[in-house]
């Protein structure tokens, strides 16, 4: 793989990221719709400044794969039949309402019914930037990316990154979980144990629908007659079978440290093991996923020239 090409790496997974931790924390927000659940502005400031963090850090990183930045202007005229050209502009625009969203919750003191529109808004092209990212590499002259493993995968990712990033965030707030019988309430005014395990849950289902995504891929590639699709089994399960052997490693990693999560709260140590147990979950399958990333376009053989 070129070396320009992992800034793709960093910029889909950076992105994917920003928009599963974005949902994922309107479904917190849906979740805590009571009176007493209501996030102080501030609060929910910080949480949507390391979404946004996350969201310009990938989008800067994809101008190192152009050799010339400013020419991905040109690509705005495009919009009536390029996906890059959607990509371009539904990640602008993700960008800018969520900037705007940040501002807006950042000068109220709760979060406000003024601010559900500008949600709605950030939300739609979220999902709208990343089902551009998808329709980009459903391409036929690409048979390892022209798969339904493709759109699995990228969602997969925006689901695991953004869940377990939103649990990074909580618990970073102070939040443990705790037993319904001690009746204890984070800084927020709730009791975090469902959050918390949810989030778990959520997280470690996405984790183990690695298992089911590899498998569909091969068999996509085997039932394609292309040399191109044999290149790309062969890079995939010879080449680099090393490296995909290490990534189910860490998933295995992960998925055991999420279990233990979902189960802290039986645990008498909990407080001080549930954010150890967070963070480590995170960076495991942040390497992982890089490793994942790596492969998609390192297994990528062209159909002629």
């Amino acid at each position: 793989m070129q070396l320009r090409d992992w800034s793709l790496v960093f910029f889909t997974l950076l992105t994917q990221m920003a928009v599963g931790a974005f949902l994922t924390l309107q479904v917190v927000q849906i979740w805590l719709c009571t009176p007493k659940g209501d996030v102080p502005g501030k609060r929910m400031t910080v949480r949507l400044i390391a979404v946004l963090a996350s969201l310009i850090l990938g989008l800067g990183v994809a101008l190192f794969h152009l050799s010339a930045p400013l020419e991905a202007l040109r690509a705005l005229v495009n919009l009536n039949s390029s996906w890059l050209s959607r990509e371009i502009v539904s990640g602008g625009l993700f960008a800018v309402f969520l900037s705007a969203l940040t501002t807006i919750q950042w000068r109220s003191k709760n979060t406000s019914p003024n601010t559900k529109w500008m949600t709605w808004l950030t939300g739609v092209t979220a999902v709208a930037f990343l089902y551009c990212q998808i329709q980009i590499y459903l391409l036929p002259s690409q048979p390892s990316w022209n798969t339904v493993a493709t759109p699995t995968a990228f969602v997969a990712s925006a689901l695991r990154l953004g869940v377990l990033g939103v649990m990074v965030i909580l618990v970073s707030e102070g939040w443990t979980p705790t037993t319904p019988s001690r009746h204890s309430r984070s800084p927020d005014g709730y009791a975090p144990l469902g959050i918390l395990q949810g989030l778990s849950l959520v997280g470690l289902v996405a984790v183990l629908t690695e298992l089911l995504i590899l498998p569909v891929q091969v068999a996509d590639l085997a039932r394609d007659p292309s040399p191109a699709a044999a290149s790309s089994l062969y890079k995939l399960t010879y080449d680099y079978d090393w490296l995909l052997g290490l990534r189910f490693g860490l998933l295995f990693v992960a998925t055991a440290t999420l279990a233990v999560m979902l189960a802290s709260h039986r645990i008498p140590s909990s407080s001080r093991l549930a954010p150890k147990l967070a963070y480590a979950s995170f960076c495991i399958v942040l390497v992982a996923e890089v490793c994942g990333r790596f492969l998609f376009y390192a297994t990528r053989v062209r159909v002629g020239i």
